[in-house]
């Protein structure tokens, strides 16, 4: 068989791959701070706001049960907090929408900062950072690799390590337990 005829190139002649990371155009730094603190007073008002609603569902089956079996002694206390109960289940319900936007909002800020601080060949962009997390079964691992990502290029250490390739070698405990 001649060179000719052979439609493939041999591994020597072909050209090297790009380097590895994906580019996307770097915005100057815009703190994500007020999107961080959103996000914290959100899952701060949000606990107690899911535990009220907890206790005034439990009052509720507790009122049905005893409804069921006639014994409606302490039925007056919970019939006359339904109302607030309604409140409760709003607001949480309100929460509870809000805190997943912010978070993804800050998520994208923090990603889109990391190339201004000068990290090169990321492994995604932006956009990706918060898609991860609306896609079914990769979500729960690559959410992971994304804020493990910002957590090593955005600390307040050197951006080169010792070979040259943009990062560093940091741990943290509750990024793991995440």
């Amino acid at each position: 068989m001649s060179d000719e005829a052979n439609p493939y190139q041999s591994p020597q002649e072909l050209p090297p791959l790009a380097p590895q990371g994906i580019r996307f155009p770097a915005r100057p730094f815009e703190s994500g701070h007020r999107r961080a603190s959103w996000t914290i007073l959100l899952l701060i008002v949000g606990w107690p706001l899911c535990l009220a609603r907890i206790v005034f569902d439990c009052a509720i089956l507790q009122f049905a049960l005893a409804h069921q079996s006639h014994e409606l002694r302490n039925a007056t206390s919970v019939v006359t907090n339904i109302p607030f109960r309604g409140l409760i289940a709003g607001a949480s319900l309100a929460v509870s929408v809000a805190i997943p936007v912010a978070f993804l909002m800050w998520i994208h800020r923090a990603y889109r900062n990391l190339p201004a601080l000068g990290a090169t060949r990321l492994d995604y962009t932006p956009a990706w950072a918060v898609g991860w997390f609306f896609v079914p079964f990769i979500s729960m691992i690559r959410p992971y690799y994304v804020t493990a990502e910002i957590w090593r290029l955005s600390g307040p250490l050197g951006f080169r390590s010792v070979d040259g390739i943009a990062g560093r070698r940091r741990f943290s405990p509750l990024l793991v337990a995440w």
